[in-house]
């Protein structure tokens, strides 16, 4: 349909999920996550996350990150100083108990499910090099981060970090990466390089690739575990391919 935009400030006229700039409105949507914790009594289960600019600020990255619950419902915004967070955010994603996970320029903030915006831990890599989009949790509580190595025409890479922050894999691939994830089943690694998915096991070994020849413009990669499905969409040919 057209799209949609409401200017109020979250009375009862402004419809929670459209463009805008209330409560539960959105303004920039950018990152997106979803709760798919299997932990008992996890309070956000199903529960969905999605990065949005502050009004204040539409000009800007920094924003908050709206909560909605699996219907759609607003249940709130997380943020880090008063309206916005400090830094631009470069990813978010949840991790096996249902904790909020969000990558800003230096470190990754972690979240508690059952308060919002109550602040329950601070991961800081060792070594970072520049941030780019892309965050996720491996087996055993390993961080992975898309960064970029200082210099002229590097690739963003995935680097692999335990959780003290020490450095496990600079980049588990040496080609250029435009997303990543993680199978909770089984801790499998995915990485979408552009015009491929390479396979990777939870200790960073080489397992398969996945759709050369039939990838020309990958633009990211899921997983769904319950379904053993991998899904990656290619922007050059306009459609998401399913492996």
């Amino acid at each position: 349909g057209a799209k949609e935009y409401q200017h109020c400030n979250g009375g009862s006229g402004c419809q929670a999920g459209l463009a805008g700039g209330g409560h539960g409105q959105l303004r920039e949507a950018g990152a997106i996550a979803i709760d798919n914790s299997q932990s008992p009594g996890d309070p956000s289960a199903g529960d969905l996350y999605v990065e949005t600019v502050s009004a204040s600020e539409a000009s800007e990255r920094p924003g908050r990150i709206e909560k909605f619950s699996a219907q759609g419902d607003f249940l709130g915004k997380l943020t880090r100083e008063g309206e916005s967070f400090e830094e631009e955010l470069h990813g978010l994603t949840v991790g096996p108990n249902g904790e909020l996970w969000v990558y800003d320029e230096e470190s990754v903030l972690v979240f508690s499910d059952a308060q919002l915006n109550q602040l329950i831990g601070e991961f800081e890599p060792e070594e970072v090099n520049l941030p780019q989009r892309g965050v996720a949790i491996g087996r055993g509580g390993d961080v992975l981060l898309a960064q970029k190595p200082f210099g002229p025409g590097t690739p963003t890479l995935v680097g692999v970090f335990n959780p003290l922050g020490e450095v496990l894999t600079e980049g588990i691939s040496g080609d250029e990466t435009s997303g990543f994830a993680t199978d909770s089943a089984n801790g499998d690694i995915y990485v979408d390089n552009v015009t491929s998915v390479e396979r990777y096991n939870a200790e960073q070994a080489p397992i398969e690739t996945l759709g050369a020849g039939r990838l020309d413009s990958g633009e990211g990669v899921a997983v769904n575990a319950a379904r053993e499905t991998v899904y990656a969409p290619d922007r050059a040919a306009g459609r998401v391919q399913v492996f």
